[in-house]
């Protein structure tokens, strides 16, 4: 369950940097 959370927090990141927006819809 630990690497769904990176993942998540690596989602949150790209999305608060607005690289991938579509990994925001995604996510």
């Amino acid at each position: 369950m630990y690497f769904l959370f990176v993942l998540q927090m690596v989602g949150s990141y790209f999305c608060k940097r607005k690289i991938f927006i579509f990994l925001c819809k995604v996510w």
